[in-house]
């Protein structure tokens, strides 16, 4: 379906995890947020003798989970992740956990019981499972502090490999590899095999905690690039995730933005893949400048989203570039670029190069891999061949603190621009 835009939508929204009654789209309101739930095409019946378990992604800013029996998925589903209101980010929500700790910690297990329970018939006994995430998701998740994760030299105390129970499920907790590169990251490598490959190759898990690994002569460098929420939809000021309403894609036809909404519907705001379509579509009618300066009003976007993206953005291409030089390659020497996250899933590649999200020479070297995370949770349920694969995986890292690197501070500045990064 495309339309234009109503005005009707033309409305604030607070974006901040609060409930208020003015709010007019709710999908990032913790109070009213509802779960959703996908089944395969045929109905799914239970096998009695079937084992059953549960594999599950904490994201910062959303959960999303699988059923899984004899290592297929039968049925998913995802839900916002409900800690949003004490941070949208990773930093500020682990200084809250100094204070709010046992809260935070009660919600998550709360959470994880509610999707066991829509994802799990009532014939269908759940006794084990895999949670993965970033370190600062998995240390709210056991109850640890989280204070080494907030302070320099961001050097955790603990790494995961390890299993917890909650609702009488015993879940494996994957290893870390540190404090901003997480056990979703090794899930995520797991999954795409990068490291099982005698090519150079290049994963970005783009999220709210970023994840930019590279594969190279035996080594896997790892960095995390603080992109913040806004490519889940998140704090925008239409904001929302990738549902039904949102508009996913916007075209332009002769200097004309026409729309793509999820679930043929009326559009209701911008998810992530939108977001991106819509800063290259102004870019190219010259509504947007290259220094992220709007000639016009628009009833979508506004100057203040227009940044979020902008420092979301050249985050992580500054990061691609850093890590990059660390291990001495050209883009030239990557045979495969891979993006992984829920936001990268219907991902316009040429849209996305041209706003600079990305080096454009990578752009016919990209795997579009959705939530690689997840998927790599799904192979480690039950598989203990797995499980020494991600221990090895996290046996052949080297972590690079971008902060440290003289270099990005300057790539992040030129990576501000709208325009493709050479």
């Amino acid at each position: 379906m495309t339309t234009n835009y109503s005005s009707k939508h033309n409305k604030k929204v607070c974006g901040d995890g609060k409930s208020c009654s003015t709010c007019q789209l709710k999908y990032w309101c913790h109070s009213t947020d509802e779960m959703k739930i996908e089944l395969p095409k045929k109905e799914f019946t239970p096998l009695m003798e079937t084992e059953y378990q549960l594999a599950i992604d904490i994201g910062t800013t959303t959960l999303a989970a699988s059923l899984v029996a004899e290592g297929k998925v039968v049925a998913t589903t995802g839900k916002i992740n409900p800690q949003v209101k004490w941070g949208a980010d990773v930093l500020t929500r682990a200084e809250a956990a100094t204070q709010h700790g046992r809260e935070l910690q009660q919600v998550i297990h709360n959470t994880i019981a509610e999707i066991s329970e829509v994802l799990c018939p009532p014939d269908v006994n759940v006794r084990s499972g895999v949670i993965t995430g970033n370190t600062t998701m998995l240390y709210l998740l056991t109850g640890r502090n989280p204070e080494c994760l907030t302070k320099a030299p961001f050097e955790p105390d603990w790494l995961g490999d390890e299993e917890i129970e909650i609702s009488g499920i015993k879940y494996y907790i994957p290893p870390c590899i540190s404090a901003f590169v997480g056990a979703d990251a090794v899930c995520a490598t797991l999954s795409t095999e990068m490291t099982e490959q005698n090519n150079t190759t290049l994963l970005t898990d783009i999220g709210t905690n970023g994840e930019i690994l590279l594969w190279h002569k035996n080594k896997l460098y790892c960095a995390s690039a603080a992109a913040g929420p806004a490519f889940e939809g998140f704090g925008l000021s239409h904001g929302m995730g990738a549902s039904k309403g949102a508009v996913e894609h916007v075209i332009n036809m002769g200097n004309k933005l026409t729309y793509k909404v999820i679930g043929d519907t009326e559009p209701e705001g911008l998810c992530g893949s939108g977001v991106i379509d819509l800063m290259a579509c102004l870019k190219q009618t010259g509504i947007l400048e290259e220094n992220g300066t709007l000639t016009e009003p628009q009833m979508l976007m506004d100057n203040k989203d227009i940044n979020m993206i902008q420092l979301a953005k050249s985050a992580i291409c500054a990061g691609i570039l850093t890590v990059m030089d660390k291990a001495g390659v050209t883009t030239s020497q990557i045979a495969a670029f891979y993006i992984a996250g829920g936001f990268g899933k219907n991902l316009n590649i040429q849209n996305a190069a041209a706003i600079g999200l990305y080096p454009f020479s990578l752009s016919g070297k990209i795997n579009l891999t959705g939530n690689s995370a997840l998927k790599g949770a799904v192979l480690l349920c039950g598989n203990s061949e797995n499980k020494e694969k991600v221990r090895n995986i996290c046996k052949k890292t080297e972590t690079i603190k971008l902060t440290e690197e003289e270099n990005f501070a300057k790539k992040f500045i030129e990576c501000m621009a709208i325009r493709p990064i050479i």
